[in-house]
């Protein structure tokens, strides 16, 4: 039907690097990033500053 799916996972810091770093599963798998207390989202630039990250996405049209 044409719709790709990705599955997220979120994990202990000591199990996230594991993963990472055995590749158990037989999948790619990316580390997008980390929880932390401050609400909101955030980028780390190439100069290691914490930025925020606008929300965004793709806006669909509706047809009538």
């Amino acid at each position: 039907d044409g719709e790709d799916f990705e599955l997220i996972l979120a994990a202990a810091p000591a199990e996230a690097a594991r993963i990472l770093a055995e590749r158990p599963l037989d999948v790619p798998v990316t580390d997008v990033g980390e929880f932390v207390a401050e609400a909101g989202l955030w980028q780390i630039d190439a100069g290691g500053r914490r930025r925020p990250l606008p929300p965004r996405g793709w806006q669909h049209e509706l047809s009538e």
